[in-house]
């Protein structure tokens, strides 16, 4: 059995690497698609990254919409799993879209998936930047 220093040290690693990933594709992204000012909001604590960016879609108001991809992880009983989402904000009306979840991983898992989560992910954000919304949703 692992000890909890071990796993912390793994866990800690991990958030790194998923925190350098995501700044890696926001570099990319911002070549890309400069119009987009993407930013990066992290809370390693939480195990929680949103990527936001500039919004010209309306929906059912007359705001432009607050859109993110987010990425959290979580305890899933002895295993952990990162759950990949769109999420949208108008006035009053909130959705969520997963892209992908990633169930019941070792902490060492994840961090042999890296280069496969790194598409994935960006795949998933460039998806999201250009998903248009029905207003009569």
């Amino acid at each position: 059995m692992e000890s909890d220093i071990y796993k912390k040290k793994e866990l800690d690693k991990l958030t790194s690497n998923l925190t350098e990933l995501l700044e890696l594709i926001l570099a990319e992204l911002q070549q890309e698609i400069p119009e987009k000012e993407f930013t990066l909001t992290t809370i390693k604590a939480n195990l929680y990254w949103s990527v936001q960016w500039k919004s010209t879609k309306l929906w059912k108001s007359e705001r432009y919409l607050k859109e993110s991809f987010q990425l959290k992880m979580y305890p899933d009983n002895e295993k952990w799993s990162l759950r990949g989402y769109h999420r949208v904000e108008d006035l009053f009306e909130q959705l969520e879209d997963t892209h992908f979840l990633h169930k019941e991983k070792s902490l060492r898992d994840f961090l042999t998936i890296s280069n496969a989560l790194r598409e994935q992910i960006k795949y998933a954000i460039i998806k999201s930047v250009h998903q248009e919304f029905d207003p009569n949703y």
